[in-house]
């Protein structure tokens, strides 16, 4: 039976402490010793017969070689030394192996069984193809006469090409078992290796994808075959990084180009793993809170498409923070109010999100969601029984400026006169001159352009007279070198613009205009933040309230015209208005006889004095404002506002049971409980230091178990919405993604990229690239490249 052995089979021994270079020491006692006479007693004749012979051993040799000499790899060469090697009759001398030779030859083992030397790594690490030395590998050589010296044997065999090659795999495996890497860990560590340069690759993929999606930048390029200069942001940006990232650089030249993975699809598959991994957080999050409001608008795309955003509101009561997050879009087929309101439900049994903890809906004044009867708030109602609805405070407000600016007839036409100035300053010679005068006149400042007016846009009719206070001096000198210009349609529509913006009127109005529009721009911001709570909302209407009341005194009026006139002072504007000559006084009309009549009807009387500026413009604007804001912040949720008040410590009525009651029982809370609790929270010494709602929440959470009840209240008041403004938001970033030029995108792409752009902040935070390859690689089990 053949010893021989391959590399590959050897290193799949047990290796255990084979590698080691030091020989085994056998020192035998004397009486286990076989005697020369009875293992050599034959003649050296026979002796020398059998060296060298092909014939191979016995079963029984073979059995007692096993267990003389090594084994396998495993082993270390067995070198006897302390021994007294049997002599044998060789050409009438008596010769024996001499133990020396084990330090001139490492490679040497000796069978005391059969008094004979074999080679260690011919017999175990030959390769099969090779043909080894028989009396080195099987059959034993002894012919110590010839083994020694520079033509010995030994010599011989140690320069053997096959021995070698044996030495070289002995060797070899020596120092695989010494740093534990055979040819499997090597397979395995090339593996790895490869692995580790494939998840780089991918990383930079995903970061290539992440860059774009939170700059809300288009990937894809008009074309991007390889002999396009430009394939679009995404591969450009992988390109880039290819241009210092060796490893990147290799995969996009050397590497298989059925696997690069910056096709569309698997963009679509990382881009849907990455916006699933922030949904996924965001949903655990909001179950984590156990209650939560929802939010919904819609709004048009670029391809016509209607898209409905969805949005979360809740409170982390530990760390004190309210959050409202962005969900996904989803396109409104129909728009009637069970279409939408089965959307809502739809969105919330795929996030797992459960119906009875809402606590409130927002939306805005639309009849459709509004509706109390048959609108989406008495829909969603039905399956969400607490779902309170509030009705938008930031889209109430721009309601009550457009419904003011409307009705009084002087302010309408004022605004008027602001859309006239901007299309007309939107030409493009207009516009550049516009440009150059401000640069002239103020070369340190950016040049400001109009703003236009919009119904829809919050702020903008507040930043359309404040950019013309700003550049009112430019834009007198831009109309009136317009105005002498050689182009005479546009020189005879500056001078008629010119005539109206130099007069007095336009100038205090856009004084008194600036005066009030500044104070609801300040109310619009704050109603507009994610982090307000209805009761602190109420609070900054009441309080934008009383300024404007406190605007509408003779006192103010006086500074507003002082302040006007020299305004007019300083561009050469006259103040002075001529008296209206006389004119019949017209009759009232018989049919408005028991009416009472607020504007002129027909031909109105014109404005000319300081008192008649008070009287039909400033006291008439501030009046209407106020009104509609005493008619549109009306306290139809009154129980709801004086729960949450008593949630405010500074509120007037903290703490106060009875007003707290009526809330808590809205939302199924023990009342008998929290009267407890509320006497009892109501006599903390400590509760001195806590100055806003969020704190209280803090602090009940810090005492859990007990004042549960408590806990929830404040819990509910926290997260009743305010405003859809975070829905307004989305829709900026929508207008950004979904470009005309990128109409064709999916829907959800469109939600992934979208949620990658708006909570870019989580995404920092919450991904985790190892993870997003690890789901990435579960997703298909075919992956043309390993990743794990």
């Amino acid at each position: 039976m053949s010893r021989q052995l391959t590399l590959f089979q050897s290193i799949q021994l047990n290796q255990g402490d084979g590698g080691s270079s030091n020989s085994t020491v056998i020192e035998p006692d004397a009486s286990d010793c076989p005697s020369p006479t009875n293992l050599h007693g034959e003649e050296s004749t026979t002796v020398s017969s059998n060296v060298g012979s092909n014939e191979s051993c016995s079963v029984e040799e073979e059995e007692s070689l096993n267990i003389d000499i090594a084994s396998g790899p495993h082993e270390n060469p067995v070198q006897p030394i302390n021994y007294p090697f049997p002599f044998t009759m060789i050409s009438n001398k008596a010769r024996s192996f001499n133990a020396k030779w084990y330090q001139q030859y490492e490679w040497i083992e000796y069978s005391i069984a059969k008094d004979a030397v074999f080679c260690y790594p011919c017999r175990l690490f030959c390769h099969a193809s090779n043909k080894a030395e028989d009396r080195f590998v099987t059959l034993g050589f002894r012919d110590w006469k010839h083994a020694s010296g520079k033509g010995g044997a030994f010599a011989k065999h140690d320069t053997s090409k096959s021995h070698q090659e044996a030495l070289m795999n002995w060797n070899q495996f020596k120092v695989t078992v010494a740093t534990g890497s055979s040819i499997a860990t090597r397979l395995d560590s090339a593996r790895k290796e490869q692995i580790k340069k494939n998840r780089h690759y991918l990383i930079a993929i995903i970061h290539s994808l992440m860059y774009c999606a939170s700059q809300e930048i288009a990937l894809r390029g008009h074309r991007e075959t390889p002999s396009v200069s430009n394939q679009g942001n995404f591969l450009e940006l992988v390109k880039l990084l290819a241009m210092y990232d060796p490893i990147i650089n290799d995969r996009l030249t050397s590497g298989p180009q059925n696997a690069l993975y910056t096709s569309h699809s698997i963009q679509n598959q990382l881009l849907h793993i990455l916006g699933e991994k922030i949904r996924n957080s965001i949903c655990h999050q909001v179950q984590s809170a156990g209650v939560f409001s929802i939010l919904a608008d819609e709004t048009k795309d670029f391809s016509k498409q209607e898209q409905m955003c969805f949005v979360v509101r809740y409170v982390d009561m530990a760390q004190g923070e309210i959050h409202e997050h962005f969900l996904t879009y989803v396109e409104a087929k129909a728009l009637d109010a069970t279409s939408l309101s089965t959307y809502i439900k739809d969105l919330l049994l795929k996030f797992d999100l459960d119906c009875s903890k809402i606590v409130s809906q927002g939306y805005d004044g639309a009849s459709v969601m509004s509706g109390r009867c048959a609108g989406v708030q008495a829909k969603v109602r039905e399956f969400a029984p607490n779902a309170v609805y509030i009705h938008c405070y930031a889209h109430i407000l721009n309601l009550v400026l457009v419904d003011s600016c409307r009705s009084v007839s002087s302010a309408s036409e004022f605004f008027a006169l602001l859309e006239a100035l901007y299309v007309f300053m939107a030409s493009s010679k207009a516009h550049t001159v516009f440009i150059e005068v401000q640069k002239k006149n103020n070369p340190d400042k950016q040049p400001l352009e109009l703003q236009k007016l919009s119904d829809t846009r919050w702020a903008c009719r507040y930043a359309a007279i404040n950019t013309i206070c700003r550049t009112f001096d430019s834009l007198l000198m831009a109309l009136e070198e317009i105005g002498s210009s050689s182009d005479h349609s546009k020189a005879v529509e500056a001078k008629g613009l010119l005539f109206q913006v130099q007069s007095f009127s336009f100038l205090l109005s856009l004084v008194i205009f600036d005066r009030i529009l500044s104070c609801t721009k300040q109310l619009s911001d704050q109603l507009q933040s994610s982090k307000i709570d209805l009761y602190r909302a109420s609070e900054l209407v009441t309080a934008s309230k009383v300024m404007l009341q406190q605007f509408r005194t003779d006192e103010y009026w006086d500074q507003i015209f002082r302040y006007a006139t020299d305004i007019a002072n300083t561009n050469s504007i006259s103040t002075e208005v001529d008296e209206p000559r006389s004119t019949r006084k017209r009759r009232r009309p018989a049919n408005l006889d028991d009416s009472i009549i607020t504007d002129s009807v027909g031909s109105r009387e014109p404005i000319t004095t300081s008192s008649h500026f008070k009287t039909r413009l400033y006291f008439p604007v501030l009046d209407q404002f106020l009104v509609e804001m005493n008619a549109r912040f009306n306290q139809s949720n009154s129980i709801i506002l004086k729960g949450i008040a008593t949630c405010s410590p500074s509120s007037s009525v903290f703490l106060e049971f009875q007003d707290m009651k009526e809330f808590a029982l809205m939302f199924g809370i023990d009342v008998t409980t929290l009267e407890m609790e509320v006497a009892l929270v109501s006599r903390v010494a400590s509760l001195n230091s806590i100055k806003t709602t969020v704190d209280l929440g803090r602090y009940l959470h810090s005492c859990l178990p007990a004042y549960r009840n408590l806990y929830d209240t404040v819990q509910i008041a926290l997260t009743i919405a305010v405003s859809s403004a975070e829905c307004e938001r989305s829709f900026s970033s929508l207008k950004r993604i979904k470009t005309r030029l990128r109409t064709t995108m999916g829907e959800d792409r469109l939600s992934d990229l979208a949620i990658l752009s708006i909570e870019r902040d989580m995404a920092s935070k919450t991904l985790d690239y190892e993870q997003i390859i690890d789901e990435f690689a579960s997703a298909d089990k075919n992956r043309r490249i390993v990743l794990s």
